[in-house]
């Protein structure tokens, strides 16, 4: 059987498809960095926000019993 299109093979270098591959490990690393820090901050803010809503709420309780 005689290969048909070797030429086209012998274009993709393996080298070449493996610093693809590198390029793109790195990127999903950094968007996974980026996404766990964005992921962060925002369950920072949540904490923050049911914290502060807590506090609201037993401020409210507080003046309707005072009241």
């Amino acid at each position: 059987m005689k290969m048909r299109g070797h030429g086209s093979f012998q274009m993709m270098k393996p080298w070449k498809i493996d610093t693809k591959i590198k390029k793109q490990k790195s990127m999903f690393v950094f968007l996974d960095k980026s996404i766990e820090s964005a992921f962060h901050i925002c369950l920072q803010n949540i904490t923050f926000l049911t914290d502060f809503y807590i506090k609201i709420n037993s401020f409210s309780l507080h003046c309707a019993i005072i009241t």
